[in-house]
């Protein structure tokens, strides 16, 4: 028996108007765990609302091969695209797809921080340090498990509370990061977190329109749905 693996931006394509990325898929052998093919993949994706309700979409997906290796070949199949559980565009989902080609995984969404972003470079960074410290590994791809999407206002106040309580002192221009965010099941209030005194508008910004909020509305992360977290 094998097993397959997705690894890159592969894991991403999901939503979007107009996207083009690659990827490639490893599988392995389950008992032994060895490595017995690879395929790497180009992918392009177009997705347009089908109807003025925007919970209608016509969605074509091209997947192509470009390097197949081992056990790869014996894998073909027909495309499935898929965007998630519990999102409105699943109601109705249109999909031309080529067939005897790949099956994309049925991964969760990404959501990156990088340190070389001015605007946010302390908190990823603190993202980095604390995914391969927890327990577990939260929200690390291929280490861990996915952290999970909450809109529960009790929940959120509950982790913030946990990790960040408001009688921690904060230095001048500081302010208390937390991880797993607040904003997730597995924040503060599991128990398993990090937090830490950073740049007052690393912390605001990372979790703000631009970069935590953003990445919840473009690839429709709702409550209760899984993403993956990028500290680099």
């Amino acid at each position: 028996m094998v097993r397959m693996r997705a690894w890159g931006p592969l894991r991403a394509l999901r939503y979007g108007g107009c996207q083009q990325t690659s990827g490639q898929i490893v599988i392995y052998e389950t008992r032994t765990k060895k490595r017995v093919g690879l395929t790497q993949l180009a992918l392009a994706q177009r997705t347009t609302p089908a109807a003025r309700d925007s919970c209608t979409w016509k969605r074509v997906v091209t997947v192509r091969p470009t390097k197949v290796t081992g056990a790869a070949p014996g894998i073909a199949g027909q495309v499935s695209p898929w965007c998630g559980r519990g999102t409105p565009a699943c109601k109705s989902t249109k999909s031309e797809a080529p067939r005897k080609l790949l099956h994309p995984p049925r991964g969760a969404p990404t959501f990156t921080l990088s340190s070389q972003d001015p605007k946010v470079s302390e908190a990823a960074l603190h993202v980095f340090d604390a995914q391969r410290k927890l327990a577990g590994h939260p929200g690390l791809f291929g280490q861990g498990r996915p952290l999970h999407r909450t809109v529960d206002k009790k929940l959120i106040a509950k982790n913030r509370g946990a990790a960040c309580p408001k009688r921690l002192p904060r230095p001048p221009g500081k302010s208390c990061d937390e991880f797993p965010f607040a904003s997730t099941k597995e924040g503060g209030a599991s128990g398993t977190y990090s937090r830490r005194m950073i740049n007052a508008k690393h912390t605001s910004d990372a979790g703000g329109s631009n970069y935590l909020l953003k990445a919840y509305r473009d690839h429709r992360i709702l409550n209760g749905d899984a993403f993956w977290v990028n500290g680099t």
